[in-house]
């Protein structure tokens, strides 16, 4: 058997004109497949650009939830002075009234005794 012959010679000469084939055909494969490989590479950044302005948006409807919520605190915050502030101012009234009425139940009391003494007084003398 010559070399020439050999299955191995064959089996070269086949692989070396498909590989051959290959790089004739590899710029015109990469010519019909540049248009789908663009695609796919701009699909991915317009991917990106969406979760992108997504985040943005999200941080900024987030910035308008905590500016409103501090806004309401702010708001129930003076509601809670105001409703402490009249409540202290309720207690103050109410302590002086009371302080008012302790010292009228005392000038009634003490009138109350001076009447009774009369009472026992003008009782004594009838007698």
């Amino acid at each position: 058997m010559s070399l020439e012959e050999h299955p191995w010679v064959a089996w070269v000469s086949v692989a070396g004109a498909v590989a051959t084939g290959l790089v004739a055909l590899s710029g015109r494969v990469r010519e019909l497949l540049r248009p789908l490989y663009a695609w796919l590479t701009d699909s991915e950044v317009r991917h990106l650009e969406r979760v992108r302005r997504i985040e943005v948006a999200a941080a900024a409807l987030n910035d308008a939830r905590n500016e409103t919520l501090m806004k309401q605190i702010a708001a129930l915050s003076l509601q809670l002075d105001a409703s402490l502030r009249a409540s202290r101012e309720a207690e103050q009234r109410h302590a002086e009234e009371m302080a008012s009425l302790r010292a009228e139940l005392a000038a009634q009391t003490n009138e109350i005794v001076a009447l009774r003494a009369e009472l026992a007084e003008y009782r004594n003398k009838g007698e």
